[in-house]
């Protein structure tokens, strides 16, 4: 049986749905030359390798370069550390104000470094976000800053 020469070829469609990008950002790409592309028929395609070597040529922390600022990956290290926490536990451990930790973490769940967690208003770390978080280049970026303190019992007390 013959093999089907379109089965490891990619439309830009297919490549928006693989990233969750648009079509039409995605065509942009293409047309950049981001990635290597066939044509057939008027109609433009991508090898299934040359997608891939795409892909793992992209660091996720190339989102922080360009875009985040310390104070963010700092947010995301105490996260990654601690495995869960709400806004006002971040904002208690990292001495920040809530609406700014609220920012941090809006940043960190649009980048995909985090997500919700299982109960409401819970934040948990992505696998992007425990690998930039372990990233030797973000540690040593980040040499020097002081690490939170843990919180206790009596950070959460209320008084009466």
């Amino acid at each position: 049986m013959a093999e089907n020469p379109f089965e490891n070829l990619l439309t830009a469609k297919d490549i928006a749905q693989e990233l969750g990008l648009s079509s039409p950002y995605v065509s942009t790409l293409l047309a950049g030359g981001a990635m290597p592309v066939l044509r057939h028929n008027g109609r433009v395609f991508v090898r299934r390798d040359d997608f891939e070597t795409f892909v793992r040529s992209r660091r996720p922390r190339a989102k922080f370069i360009r875009g985040l600022s310390p104070a963010t990956v700092e947010a995301l290290r105490v996260l990654v550390e601690w495995r869960e926490a709400r806004v006002i536990e971040l904002a208690i451990g990292l001495d920040r104000a809530p609406g700014n930790v609220r920012k941090h973490v809006t940043l960190l769940n649009h980048a995909g470094y985090i997500e919700r967690g299982s109960e409401p208003g819970v934040w948990t770390p992505t696998i992007e976000g425990d690998a930039f978080a372990a990233d030797p280049a973000t540690n040593a970026a980040l040499a020097g800053r002081p690490t939170p303190p843990a919180l206790t019992e009596k950070d959460f007390a209320v008084s009466a």
